[in-house]
């Protein structure tokens, strides 16, 4: 999956979902932000849902936009921002990128932003 994001020009940093949690938190006291975080739903030591949780209660309401992936069917009104099901092709992750991050894919297509 790394090796699938890398391709499509992004950086990633994989970890314990603890360790991103704090990396996140950390860096956002730095004045570093990450554009998106891409969550599994099935994590060790929380789930992604904790995750995004405590994501969204420690940030600015929508300022990590993110994308789950699960296994299983999306439930329904239970999940914020994209939902991907694994197995998930390339593409899907890019589509789920482009609606979670759409200013990267503007940028990285030349386009200049407005804001």
């Amino acid at each position: 999956f790394a090796r699938m994001l890398r391709g499509l020009g992004h950086i990633v940093v994989q970890t314990d979902p603890r360790v991103a949690l704090s990396l996140l938190l950390d860096d956002a006291e730095a004045g570093i932000r990450f554009d998106a975080a891409i969550v599994d739903v099935s994590l060790p030591h929380m789930s992604g849902f904790d995750f995004v949780d405590r994501v969204s209660k420690a940030l600015a309401p929508g300022r990590m936009p993110v994308v789950l992936l699960s296994g299983l069917r999306r439930p329904p009104g239970v999940l914020p921002g994209e939902f991907v099901c694994k197995p998930s092709s390339k593409e899907e992750i890019r589509q789920a990128l482009q609606r979670a991050v759409p200013k990267l894919f503007a940028v990285a297509n030349g386009a200049s932003e407005v804001g």
